[in-house]
């Protein structure tokens, strides 16, 4: 066995000794890392309500991510007393209000100390047509839900979500509305909308309205004329596609002779004349 050489009195009471001194330091270490903690915190507040570190405008707000509502627009969303104390603004607070009172998917802000500012990003919703409720949709509607979405005039984007129109004209007067119409569309067929919007979107045919006014006829308003589809149907997609191969027919046909186009059959397509005399055009003859 290893013999454990003995520890004297003296060389116990120089480690009782060191021990001490390594606590001693430990703790001198720990309270000058919280008095700095502590100064740099109070500094950073001193500074933030030194009147340099004040947000004395909304000019100093700076707006990122808008292409449709201009950055004074967004700017007047945004309720804070000027002058400001830049670290007492709330940043969470500000993209709450620019998500409730403006169109707006998503916001964020940040504050930035050099200069002095609040930086937001955004991201809008584009109206991409103009919604228009059908007579009967507001036809016994109690008082209380003519505000509600489908039932007013109002404004859509890609995804189907319903915007009133004040949302942006409130906010510009300027501001070009989309020129496509919608016309009786239904909370129900609201997820409907984006592969419908997707495939008018992609059509070479330009496309100003469709009425929905009646839900076993989806009617078109097209450059070809009105354009007649039946019930919307997971076949709406191909019957755009006909569409499109009927864009030459105003050099075959006489457009003012055309009543409207049936594409309910997208594979059959045919034309109804104003005389009562239909033609049947088959793909070669859509070319």
């Amino acid at each position: 066995m290893t013999e454990v050489s003995p520890v004297s009195p003296d060389q116990l009471q120089d480690r009782r000794h060191s021990l001490r001194r390594q606590r001693r330091f430990k703790i001198i270490q720990k309270l000058w890392q919280m008095w700095a903690m502590a100064a740099l915190t109070g500094g950073l507040f001193w500074a933030a309500s030194h009147p340099i570190w004040l947000i004395r405008d909304a000019n100093q707000i700076t707006i990122e991510g808008n292409q449709i509502l201009s950055d004074q627009a967004l700017r007047a969303v945004i309720s804070l007393d000027y002058p400001q104390p830049l670290l007492k603004i709330r940043p969470e607070e500000i993209a709450r209000q620019l998500e409730q009172r403006a169109p707006i998917i998503s916001a964020g802000a940040v504050r930035q100390l050099f200069p002095p500012k609040i930086s937001v990003y955004v991201r809008e919703r584009e109206p991409v047509a103009r919604s228009i409720p059908a007579p009967v949709q507001a036809i016994g509607r109690p008082e209380s839900s003519l505000g509600s979405p489908y039932v007013q005039p109002g404004l859509l984007d890609a995804q189907g979500v319903w915007m009133p129109v004040s949302s942006f004209t409130l906010l510009d007067d300027n501001l070009p509305l989309p020129q496509l119409e919608v016309y009786g569309l239904r909370p129900r067929d609201r997820h409907h909308w984006p592969q419908i919007y997707r495939s008018i979107r992609q059509s070479p045919v330009a496309i100003r309205r469709l009425d929905w006014q009646d839900p076993n006829d989806l009617v078109l308003q097209t450059d070809l004329g009105q354009v007649r589809l039946g019930p919307y149907s997971d076949r709406f997609p191909q019957q755009i596609t006909a569409l499109a191969q009927l864009r030459r027919l105003p050099e075959q046909i006489n457009p003012s002779s055309i009543a409207y186009i049936d594409l309910r059959n997208p594979e059959i397509p045919s034309v109804q004349f104003l005389q009562a005399s239909q033609g049947d055009l088959n793909s070669t003859e859509d070319e």
